[in-house]
This record gives C-alpha cells, sequence and structure tokens, in this order.
C-alpha cells in the first residue's frame, strides 16, 4: 500500500494481557492496555477507540499540517478514510472473508485506485496477492507470492523476482499483531521481527524498548547510517 510504515504503525498498538492474579515483588497486570498516543520526529498522533476497543480515529499533526485517519466497522468490511488537512486523499475499502481476514482490497487515491485480490492456505495465511494498478498513465497488474514458517512471514517474491526475507526474534511475540492486522487487513507474524532484506541489498535492522510489562514502547528501524524512531504512549486499565 502507498502509506508510509512509520505513519501505519504510528496509528495503532492494542495489547490484551490475561490477569493471572498479583504476585509479591511484580508489577501488578493490567488488564487492557491501548496506545494513547504515539510520537515519532515531528509527527504526533493521538488515537480515539469505540466502547469495544476498537480504533475509530486518529489525529496526527505536524507542524501546521493535520492527517486524520476514519475507520467505519461493518459486517463484512472495514473502510479507512483519510483526510490531509481536511481534505480527502484516499480511502481503504476491506472485504472481508469468513475468517476476518481481507478477501480483496479497494485503495482509491483519488483519482485513480488499486485493486488487491489475495489468496489463503488451509492456515489463513495469505500466500498470494495480485494487485492492478490504475493511477493515471500506470495500468498494470503484479504479483507476490507469500512463505511461512512457525506462523511467520518469513519470504514474499515478485514475479519480476523482487524478494523480500524476514528474520525474526523466536523468544518474542509480536505484540504489534493486532496493529498490523486491523491496518492491513491481514493476518500477521506470530514473533517479533528483527531484520528484513530486499533481495542482496542491506538489511534493515529492527530494535525494541519494553516496559516492566513487556509492552513496546519504542521501535527504531535503521539502514545503513540511518535511522527512525516511534514511540507509544499507553494507557491502561485493571
Amino acid at each position: 500500500m502507498k502509506l508510509n510504515y512509520i505513519l501505519i504503525l504510528s496509528l495503532l498498538v492494542f495489547f490484551s494481557c490475561k490477569r493471572e492474579g498479583d504476585q509479591p515483588g511484580k508489577p501488578k497486570p493490567y488488564r487492557y492496555c491501548l496506545i494513547d498516543s504515539t510520537a515519532s520526529g515531528d509527527l504526533f498522533q493521538k488515537l480515539i477507540y469505540d466502547d469495544l476497543n476498537r480504533l475509530t480515529k486518529s489525529m496526527g499533526y505536524r507542524g501546521d499540517d493535520t492527517i486524520i485517519q476514519i475507520l467505519l466497522y461493518e459486517k463484512d468490511k472495514i473502510i479507512l478514510s483519510r483526510f490531509f488537512n481536511n481534505k480527502t486523499v484516499g480511502s481503504f475499502t476491506a472485504l472481508l472473508n469468513k475468517a476476518g481476514f481481507c478477501d480483496s482490497l479497494i485503495i482509491d487515491f483519488n483519482p485513480g485506485f488499486v485493486y488487491e485480490k489475495y489468496r489463503y492456505n488451509e492456515l489463513n495465511q495469505y500466500v498470494e496477492k495480485i494487485t492492478y494498478y490504475d493511477l493515471d498513465s500506470l495500468k498494470k497488474t503484479d504479483t507476490l507470492l507469500y512463505e511461512w514458517k512457525d506462523g511467520n512471514l518469513i519470504y514474499e517474491i515478485s514475479l519480476s523476482k523482487i524478494s523480500r526475507t524476514h528474520y525474526y526474534d523466536l523468544s518474542k511475540k509480536n505484540s504489534t499483531s493486532d496493529l498490523e492486522t486491523t491496518l492491513f487487513f491481514l493476518p500477521s507474524s506470530k514473533n517479533l521481527i528483527t531484520k528484513t532484506r530486499i533481495g542482496k541489498q542491506d538489511s534493515t535492522l529492527y530494535q525494541y524498548k519494553f516496559d516492566e510489562y513487556n509492552k513496546v514502547i519504542q521501535r527504531r528501524e535503521i539502514y545503513n547510517l540511518s535511522s527512525s524512531e516511534i514511540n507509544f504512549f499507553w494507557k491502561c486499565s485493571y
């Protein structure tokens, strides 16, 4: 999709902890935790939820600019609308399959659109995406194939042989999985990603900071000599 990944990542992380009783000398466990706001560089995001703890609105501020995204949930589809300085700049309509994941996605860039169609395996992991582009003079079709192992997306390749290989810390649970499922409308890897390599290029590395409850409070991406960070500010209830 055409959204910057750091911006997407800053929109939502939802984390639910099972309460197992207090233990002396250990932090008291929370029942629910939600991201109240995020900060990445000069971008600040405020998040709004409904009574079901679903993200319904994000308000982003960068200097004098305002970025607003609104999510509407229906029985068999999710609609995400995006506004920049009160002007519509695009919308995403995800039609869902029986498992609740994206069967097809329409991205309206006003003007132009992208249509994506997904195919899944028996574990409800997407293994193929066919994309049709109709953007100004660009009209083409592209196909991506995906490979999963131990619940993680490890490899993807296009018909033009552009590939991505993903590496994970198998000892760490992916606490951003609800983020990825909510905003990409797709199942996500169960473990925490540590590295991505595109073809034979240098890898992008991912580093994390956690609080005493093992919630991610910072994610850092490093590529060559550059890096970017996103910080998460949580609100929790017992």
